[in-house]
């Protein structure tokens, strides 16, 4: 049964989350300063003029609330304010060099697991994933990145399809309702056929990263964090385990499991 492209866009973005999260380094415990409206901030003051007036209309927040905000940026080096030239009556809120450090350094680890995934596609095949993710995103060159956010705010509230159902008195799980609302079949002998076939699904059994494509990515993701030195091998070696066995539970690809064998002796 081919799973419908909802399933398989929702598996892709889970995974490009997750992959967000190790640029981040949020998967380490790493806890940023800065909050995504500080961050939607320092983005929007980075590319483009933003004037203290803008801010509460831009969040969606009070007059207050984003003072609030420019106050912790400016208190922590990441803005400052100043009148703007032309009319001294507006405040224009401006980015620090601390600022554009910070910016660069999360584009620098953004381009390149771009660069590193379409890689294993042709130009052609690039050039329609590019195409195709600017239609899925509404990011175009008629219609700006800011404008395409302001438009998914004021319809955030669309974005939801009925998921939460009790049945008997219990709580359905997410699995067994996306299979109702995405899984069709042919016909009742398929349907039939399937049910012969295959046993119910186990919940318990069914966590983690399986697609095909997506292991694929995940497994070259993998390699280049081992490449980069960023797979954590250093640090459960450095706890005192250099030798005898050990057992690793869900190690994926099975980097980290490699290097840590690598580097320590065998008994």
């Amino acid at each position: 049964m081919q799973l419908h492209p909802v399933i398989r866009l929702r598996l892709s973005l889970g995974f490009i989350q997750y992959a967000l999260n190790l640029l981040w380094e949020v998967d380490r415990g790493k806890k940023s300063p800065l909050s995504p409206a500080a961050i939607e901030i320092i983005y929007t003051a980075y590319f483009h003029p933003l004037y203290m007036g803008d801010v509460a209309e831009m969040l969606g927040i009070t007059r207050s609330t984003a003072t609030d905000h420019i106050n912790y940026l400016e208190r922590e080096g990441y803005v400052r304010r100043e009148p703007d030239g032309n009319d001294k009556r507006k405040i224009r809120v401006f980015v620090t060099e601390k600022a554009e450090e910070w910016v660069l350094s999360i584009e620098e680890r953004l381009f390149g697991y771009l660069e590193k995934c379409l890689s294993s596609m042709t130009e052609e095949e690039q050039e329609q994933f590019a195409l195709l993710s600017a239609r899925f995103t509404g990011v175009s060159d008629d219609r700006t990145f800011d404008e395409a956010v302001r438009g998914m705010k004021k319809s955030r509230e669309d974005f939801s399809v009925p998921l939460l159902e009790r049945r008997d008195g219990r709580l359905l799980r997410l699995e067994e309702m996306a299979d109702e609302r995405y899984h069709t079949f042919d016909d009742e002998d398929t349907k039939k056929g399937d049910e012969i076939m295959f046993k119910k699904r186990v919940p318990e059994t069914d966590e983690g990263i399986q697609d095909k494509f997506t292991v694929e990515i995940y497994d070259q993701m993998q390699r280049n964090l081992r490449d980069a030195g960023h797979l954590p091998s250093e640090d459960y070696i450095k706890t005192g385990i250099d030798s005898g066995e050990v057992l690793e539970i869900g190690p994926g690809p099975g980097y980290t499991g490699l290097v840590i064998a690598g580097k320590t002796e065998k008994k």
